[in-house]
């Protein structure tokens, strides 16, 4: 019988986190990655829970919410592509007339790596071939770039961006 219970409670706590996660979710999921109106306006900028990467663009520090970036598939798994990440919260922009100065993660930066040295600023059309998995915010470059290991990115936490 006490297990019974147990069951019961633990199926009745599953629905409520289910029912949780659906009031919080963004009914406008992708607005403001077409080039909109003003940088740092998009619905995907993001101020309470969920997995967020913060980009820094005109010195405003922009967190912008994963769950409203599109999937991409690459290496067998769902990524979002850096450049759709960044113009999540740069809506004014087009990716070409961006570019990316740095990449931070806790205690690292590739500038912080000789083999990377004059990797950054890398090119906004180029942000087309990152992927971040969500996951474990980890990014990674299409091999196409022929990037050093030192510019892919363990936990990335902030893009630091601003006008080519």
């Amino acid at each position: 019988m006490r297990n019974r219970k147990t069951l019961a409670l633990l199926a009745a706590l599953a629905l409520c986190v289910g029912a949780c996660d659906q009031t919080i979710e963004d009914t406008d999921a992708g607005a403001g990655t077409d080039g909109g109106a003003d940088a740092g306006g998009g619905s995907c900028i993001h101020s309470g829970a969920g997995v967020t990467v913060q980009v820094n663009y005109g010195g405003n520090q922009l967190p912008v919410d994963f769950s409203c970036v599109a999937d991409t598939e690459f290496s067998g798994a769902a990524h979002k592509k850096l450049s759709d990440v960044i113009l999540a919260a740069v809506t004014d922009r087009t990716i070409d007339q961006l570019k990316i100065d740095d990449l931070l993660a806790p205690g690292y930066s590739p500038t912080m790596r000789s083999n990377c040295d004059g990797m950054l600023p890398v090119s906004g059309a180029n942000s087309e071939l990152g992927f971040v998995l969500p996951a474990t915010r980890d990014l990674v470059w299409d091999g196409s770039l022929m990037y050093p290991g030192c510019m892919n990115v363990d936990g990335l936490e902030e893009i630091r961006v601003s006008d080519q």
